[in-house]
């Protein structure tokens, strides 16, 4: 999938995961999670990466699973600030 953004990248990995919750859940009116499920999410989801253009350098920098976690939790802790 692509992104325009590291945000919307996480907002669209959240929404995925909150979707496969929905799912499993259909009576539950709100859906909570702990971000460890979330975490859980990710390393279950095969081939995941990162490609962020840098423009620094002006190229595509690869980033991993645990980047990719990180950048979930700080995007739901911003989401949860505002």
């Amino acid at each position: 999938m692509d992104y325009e953004s590291v945000p919307a990248a996480m907002d669209g990995i959240c929404g995925q995961f909150e979707k496969r919750l929905k799912e499993a859940n259909p009576n539950l009116r709100n859906i909570t999670y702990d971000v460890s499920d979330l975490y859980k999410y990710i390393e279950a989801l095969t081939d995941l990466s990162a490609l962020v253009f840098d423009p620094a350098i002006l190229a595509y920098a690869p980033f991993d699973r645990s980047w990719i976690k990180q950048q979930a939790f700080q995007r739901l802790k911003r989401l949860a600030k505002n």
